[in-house]
């Protein structure tokens, strides 16, 4: 929340109840200026759909964070008002002012595109073809991509466009599309799309996640908690690993 996020906090449940199922912690940030003071303690920071830019410190202490193994994931797409490129571009990402739209193959309509070229990586494992609903093309080392069929809004080029982005230490992940993460679009391979992201951001045996998000607390709040999980949703939100403490 610390960047005025635009987006719709349900977007997140599917994503964040897998996250916190394999024994991490959901906290929220709100005060941008501690951005280096909470990356210190955490392994992931997830950014979505900033509408303030981030300073120029902000992206040193990302970048980093990420030289230190940290994860960073980063999601817009087109209908968001996003300055996500203040952040992405200190990370040779771009995410392209663009939609992208295939009329001869889609599901039914022509902004949501079926997805089936995959760099193989852990983030593409295991899947065979997803859609993706009003994606931006993303610029940089591309790991899933359309089919030539696809056309891009900006210029009205046919051409095979890169929807997400990983870079080459595999510690920074950016995709131009949210609504997959989300019921009922999470058909197809996109739920172990969302597993596999999953993953990436809580991997066994580490620390911390902070997300520069919102969750919908509420749809939490009756979640079964075991005994030696706390969940924790205060004003920030920080994803760490509570396997060994008691709730």
């Amino acid at each position: 929340m610390s960047h005025g996020n635009n987006f719709n906090t349900g977007n997140m449940n599917l994503l964040f109840s897998r996250v916190i199922a394999r024994g991490y912690n959901v906290d929220y940030l709100r005060d941008g200026s501690k951005i280096a003071q909470n990356l210190s303690s955490t392994s992931a920071f997830v950014v979505i759909s900033p509408k303030s830019s981030f300073s120029t410190d902000d992206v040193k202490s990302i970048k980093e964070f990420t030289k230190s193994g940290g994860k960073l994931l980063m999601l817009s797409e087109p209908i968001a008002d996003s300055e996500i490129n203040s952040l992405a571009s200190g990370f040779g990402i771009l995410f392209w002012n663009d939609y992208l739209y295939d009329l001869k193959e889609n599901d039914g309509n022509f902004k949501y595109i079926y997805l089936t070229e995959f760099k193989e990586n852990n983030i593409t494992k295991g899947l065979h073809k997803i859609v993706f609903y009003t994606s931006s093309s993303v610029f940089g080392n591309g790991i899933i991509f359309t089919n030539n069929t696809t056309y891009s809004s900006s210029n009205g080029d046919k051409g095979r466009y890169s929807v997400a982005v990983m870079t080459d230490d595999s510690q920074t992940l950016a995709i131009g599309d949210i609504t997959f993460l989300s019921e009922p679009y999470n058909v197809m391979d996109n739920n172990r799309l969302i597993e596999n992201i999953a993953d990436f951001l809580a991997p066994q045996a580490s620390k911390a996640i902070q997300a520069d998000i919102t969750l919908n607390a509420t749809n939490m709040s009756n979640a079964s908690i075991s005994k030696n999980e706390t969940i924790k949703i205060p004003s920030n939100a920080t994803i760490s690993n509570m396997t060994n403490k008691s709730s």
